[in-house]
């Protein structure tokens, strides 16, 4: 986390990541070897093991200027599949690692003596000479007689924009700030939710399943090998799939969504709580029963062996009383812990839930880290993402080093519902401000609803046609001058002007000028300009001579009502279609520019918007009492 930044920004200076990285790997074999050699420092081990991974930490930062040199090799079509090929082989070596660990545990705790029986190739150690080889290998596959270093991403751009030098290419293309620090947040979410799943992966099958440590050990170990191989899969996936859709909906369903659903699924929903491991000496007090044999809980696999006890959170049954010396030997006890009070009110959560959401996260995590390194890299377009990638990596890290101190707060003291409730809610939020905020623009503009419900409440029955005809107006006088500002926007461009990291243009003007118009809106909300009325239930209520407003109801007519929402629906589909293909049209059948475009639709717009207010603003003062304006009263 720390380091990512610093390499990343070393690299960028240099011009080049040989460096950044033969030293990087040089530290990594030099860290990796004292981690195999610790049994030689005769005293301060522990101290000796911390520095070794300390250093492999510093090592790792070397990731940073990889994916820096990544975007700078690549052409932007050929972008996605080189990252998810990288991506592909970072999880290959998460399922390849393990195997290695299971593989070597043939050496023993005594193992093969290496020095004087001073040092030892062990189970433990064996892993630590492997990473050695590797890094060397790795330092040597580095070298400049062997690794070549390309700068595509650079040429391809001076080619588009017609540049002399890579320096005035990437400086005249100003990258999206606002877009970048997104996307570092969607990261560092992402993998904080992905880490925290693998965090508390073992302790939550051990508290749901009253798995004992080897059985989570074991299931966990096979579980997760799936989800890998399911990862792979997914990472050779994604380029065909972006060929196809845009890469951003990908990220989006594909990847945030399936997140949302994992967290999600995790939502308790079993009949019963989970199985309780009461207090141990409190359970061994009460135990009385003939039978001196520990009780075990049969869990949802039948071949247990273990001297633990489990008992259910409803037992009722015999009871047994174990000898004194045997209190020692049943060190834990399996299913929730009663020290987590909501153990005792949670619903326990089924194994099925867990393989799902499980699987659902081993699809989404690959497509979303994928996606968002490759967005992320064409955001910031081809100038020197050294830094800029060292600080998403450090994101991330940040993202490992949080996800334990939040298991140790939210799941322990609150729970299932407030851990998978409040990261689903996480990864929703994230997923809606990817989706560039317009499904909250959508609700916001069911406002109508209200003022439409509104303008029946406060008005008398022979005032409402007038009413509603004055709405529409000022709605339709909103559609008249709308289009008159985008014209006028026009002017500015596509390019802008930049503000603090702000791009201000044709387009995103007019954004700020509706949050403008949002602001004026709520202060004429504000109690002391705008008072509420309901004119409408005290003309019925002095009609119908009833005391109270719910005694003039009648009921509704719902076939009328039915008849006209059809046809309002039927009437608004056709002028969407038209004004939706309008823009498209005009393009295609005139040869317009995107400016010009804007400019003339608007003039357009508004002459059949004024046409409109006319229309609109013939009042009939409420004199037409005919079934068909009764039925829109």
């Amino acid at each position: 986390m720390i380091f990512s930044p610093l390499v990343g920004w070393w690299g960028n200076r240099l011009g080049s990541i040989r460096l950044p990285l033969l030293c990087s790997l040089a530290l990594f074999s030099i860290a990796s070897g004292i981690y195999a050699c610790l049994e030689l420092f005769p005293t301060h081990q522990k101290y000796w093991m911390l520095y070794s991974r300390f250093l492999i930490g510093v090592s790792s930062s070397s990731v940073a200027v990889c994916r820096s040199y990544l975007s700078a090799a690549t052409k932007v079509k050929e972008r996605t599949g080189a990252v998810s090929m990288v991506s592909l082989a970072q999880t290959l070596g998460f399922i390849v690692g393990p195997v290695l660990q299971g593989a070597v545990t043939m050496f023993g705790e005594d193992g093969l003596p290496l020095m004087k029986n001073k040092l030892h190739l062990n189970m433990y150690t064996a892993t630590g000479w492997i990473n050695v080889l590797m890094g060397i290998l790795n330092f040597c596959l580095f070298l400049p007689f062997v690794f070549k270093e390309k700068r595509i991403a650079a040429r391809e751009a001076m080619m588009l924009q017609g540049m002399q030098s890579e320096k005035e290419t990437w400086k005249s293309m100003k990258p999206d700030y606002l877009s970048a620090w997104t996307l570092i947040c969607a990261f560092f979410i992402l993998v904080f939710n992905f880490v925290f799943l693998e965090t508390l992966a073992t302790p939550l099958t051990m508290d749901m399943f009253a798995w004992t440590k080897g059985e989570a050990l074991y299931y966990m170990a096979w579980i997760m090998a799936v989800g890998a191989i399911l990862a792979s899969a997914m990472f050779l996936m994604i380029d065909p799939l972006c060929k196809r859709i845009p890469e951003r909906q990908v990220l989006i369903w594909g990847g945030f969504f399936l997140m949302v659903l994992g967290r999600a699924v995790y939502i308790p929903m079993s009949d019963r709580p989970p199985k309780l491991a009461l207090p141990e000496n409190e359970t061994l007090a009460a135990m009385r029963m003939e039978d001196t044999s520990p009780y075990v809980y049969g869990s949802n696999f039948t071949d247990v062996r273990s001297n633990l006890t489990r008992v259910d959170f409803d037992y009722g049954g015999p009871i047994t009383t174990l000898e004194p010396f045997a209190v020692d030997d049943a060190k834990d006890l399996l299913g929730c812990p009663p020290t987590q009070e909501w153990c005792k009110t949670t619903r326990g959560m089924t194994i099925t839930q867990f393989l799902i959401g499980y699987a659902f996260t081993a699809i989404g995590y690959p497509i979303g880290v994928t996606l968002i390194t490759t967005i992320f890299s064409k955001v910031l377009g081809p100038r020197p993402q050294g830094t800029w990638m060292g600080i998403m990596t450090g994101s991330g890290c940040l993202s490992r080093a949080l996800g334990p101190v939040f298991l140790s707060t939210i799941y322990t003291k609150y729970g299932l519902y407030w851990t998978f409730g409040s990261t689903a809610v996480m990864m929703a939020a994230t997923m809606l401000w990817l989706w560039q905020m317009r499904f909250v623009f959508g609700v916001s503009t069911s406002i109508n609803t209200l003022s439409r419900a509104y303008i029946s409440t406060a008005t008398k029955l022979s005032e409402r046609t007038g009413a509603i005809s004055m709405s529409s107006l000022a709605q339709t006088f909103g559609l008249a001058i709308g289009p008159i500002i985008q014209a006028a926007l026009s002017m500015i461009g596509k390019d802008g002007t930049m503000w603090y990291g702000l791009r201000i243009n044709m387009y995103t003007m007019a954004g700020w000028i509706c949050s403008i118009g949002g602001v004026v809106y709520i202060i004429l909300l504000n109690p002391s300009c705008f008072v509420h009325r309901t004119i409408a239930a005290q003309e019925a209520m002095k009609t119908s001579g009833c005391s109270k407003a719910t005694d003039t109801y009648e009921p509704l007519k719902m076939f009328s009502i039915w008849t006209v929402m059809i046809g309002y629906s039927v009437l608004m589909f056709f002028y969407v279609s038209v004004q939706t293909a309008l823009s498209p049209i005009s393009l295609d059948q005139f040869g317009w520019s995107h400016e010009e475009s804007l400019y003339y639709l608007g003039i357009l717009i508004t002459g059949g918007t004024l046409c409109s207010c006319a229309s609109s603003g013939n009042d009939t003062g409420g004199k037409q009492h005919d079934s068909y304006v009764g039925i829109v009263q």
